[in-house]
């Protein structure tokens, strides 16, 4: 491929899509929604950019939400779901279970 038609293609945003799913004391399902978070995509102070379906886009600490949340399947109607409306937004996407290693 030339360095030409290299430039022609956008670049991957890297997303992790994650299920929160806390429980009240009781036993009642407090949270199960999907957040798809950007790790390569800062939105300040040691903060990542996150979206979900309600919230919209946020600020999130990476640590914080990979200890509180579970993975999720692609193929799960609420990542598709998902997908498709960040892909509205013009997010061209590519996905991965974890944050990529910075090369060396």
């Amino acid at each position: 491929m030339t360095k030409r038609r290299r430039s022609a293609f956008k670049r991957c945003d890297h997303a992790v899509f994650r299920r929160f799913h806390e429980m009240y004391p009781d036993g009642e399902t407090l949270c199960d929604e999907v957040v798809a978070l950007f790790p390569d995509l800062p939105f300040g102070q040691g903060l990542v950019t996150s979206y979900m379906h309600n919230g919209q886009h946020g600020a999130a600490s990476y640590p914080w939400l990979m200890e509180r949340t579970r993975p999720v399947r692609s193929t799960d109607p609420d990542v598709v779901a998902l997908k498709e409306e960040l892909r509205r937004l013009g997010y061209k996407l590519c996905t991965s279970r974890r944050r990529r290693r910075a090369k060396r």
